[in-house]
């Protein structure tokens, strides 16, 4: 069972019990979804701070979902007319949450 949220007390215990694999956003520890996001780079083009909502919008549109994909098509950001100083911060930002 995979949620993003938390699990309680005692929906481990009935999961344990019951042989079922749980994984939250802080469960297994060091396994969770919290930990492999941040292991792997993993981070959605949401948590920009750079990119505006019509932006990010536009990104998700066109399946544009994770920061990684988007520091591979870089051309998507000139589609939305963003001057090369800033498309420069917003790589780098994405680059930094990414571990590039």
């Amino acid at each position: 069972m995979v949620t993003n949220t938390r699990f309680t007390e005692d929906a481990i215990k009935y999961g344990t019990c019951a042989n079922l694999h749980l994984l939250s956003w802080d469960y297994p520890k060091n396994e969770a979804l919290k930990d492999r996001i941040d292991r792997l780079g993993l981070y959605p083009i949401t948590v920009s701070t750079l990119l505006s909502n019509r932006e990010k919008q536009f990104l998700l549109n066109r399946d544009v979902v994770l920061c990684r994909q988007l520091l591979k098509d870089k051309f998507f950001l000139d589609h939305l007319g963003i001057s090369e100083n800033r498309k420069t911060k917003i790589l780098d930002e994405i680059g930094q949450l990414c571990n590039l």
